[in-house]
């Protein structure tokens, strides 16, 4: 088979995808069998901080929503002497 001819993995899942791949191609009335790959997934721990710096963004959103409000309201307040 030529090198020319790559399978590329857009997802990958390793509890899923993990296992044996082989390419298999039609030339003529050949059918033409490609190394075998064998694909290892390793289990990705999941994200721990993820919330935390969800929260940590609402937090500083409502700190400026904070700030522009209280600047609105003291621009626009009539000061009397």
């Amino acid at each position: 088979m030529s090198p020319d001819r790559t399978l590329r993995l857009k997802s990958f899942d390793a509890a899923r995808d993990s296992g044996l791949y082989v390419c298999a191609s039609v030339v003529g009335s050949n059918l033409i069998f490609g190394k075998v790959t064998r694909l290892i997934g390793t289990a990705m721990a999941p994200l721990v901080c993820a919330p935390l710096v969800l929260w940590a963004f609402v937090g500083g959103c409502g700190l400026l929503l904070l700030a522009l409000l209280s600047t609105i309201v003291y621009c626009t307040s009539e000061s009397k002497p």
